[in-house]
């Protein structure tokens, strides 16, 4: 019996039950209503829809996961490893930024304290005290990419 005609035939046979209700019932009448009743709890129990099941599945599935990462963190490494190593870095780009500071103002003292009456020692002078400002300033690009492995250090810890 399909699971469309299920409710026709369970309302025929509810309303010929209210028909007869003082009659007796046959046996072949409880034989076939406990027949519906069988074919349409078997219907119910087929329509019932799996997705939830999965669903709830897979969030299990997630929330163990998670968990498993959460208990493979390890908060003593984060106090005895990579706060102190983000610690040196940055102890180290203050060095550098420092050195390259220093190594400018040198460069530029140089320049102003040149003697001009002498043009080709002076031109020597600028042009060597130029080269260690374009020296010193590389700095900038190797402390962006020691803040950015700061960053990303600490990032991975927070998450």
């Amino acid at each position: 019996m399909l699971s469309d005609e299920l409710p026709a035939h369970i309302r025929s046979l509810v309303d010929h039950l209210r028909e007869n209700q003082s009659a007796t019932m046959s046996l072949t009448e409880i034989a076939s209503v406990t027949e519906v009743l069988i074919a349409t709890t078997s219907a119910f129990f087929r329509s019932v829809d799996t997705s939830v099941y999965q669903e709830f599945r897979s969030l299990s599935d997630y929330i163990v996961n998670a968990r498993k990462e959460i208990a493979s963190l390890q908060p003593g490494d984060l106090e005895s490893d990579r706060i102190p190593r983000a610690g040196l870095e940055l102890d180290a780009i203050v060095r550098q930024t420092e050195d390259a500071t220093n190594t400018i103002m040198e460069s530029a003292e140089a320049i102003m304290g040149a003697d001009i009456n002498d043009i080709e020692a002076y031109q020597a002078t600028v042009n060597d005290a130029v080269m260690e400002i374009f020296q010193a300033c590389s700095f900038q690009d190797i402390t962006g990419q020691r803040i950015s492995k700061v960053v990303i250090g600490l990032v991975i810890i927070r998450f």
